[in-house]
């Protein structure tokens, strides 16, 4: 039981840093996915960094379910 408590928990911290860096850097994903457009886009536009911020947002929260999961997992 504490296992699987432990598990969520390190699952919950990874899930919470992936979230906090799409907050902050929300364009770093953009240059990885260049090449999928025929275009030459040198910059992502407003509405990719606010969508990329908002999801983020929600994968903050995912990863806050998961810590509170762990620990109440614990008791």
């Amino acid at each position: 039981m504490i296992g699987m408590a432990i598990f969520y928990m390190i699952l919950g911290v990874i899930i919470l840093g992936l979230g906090i860096l799409m907050i902050v850097k929300p364009a770093l994903g953009w240059y990885q996915q260049q090449w999928k457009f025929e275009e030459d886009l040198s910059e992502p536009s407003d509405m990719y960094i606010s969508l990329r911020k908002l999801l983020g947002i929600i994968i903050l929260f995912v990863g806050l379910i998961f810590i509170a999961g762990g620990i109440m997992n614990c008791f």
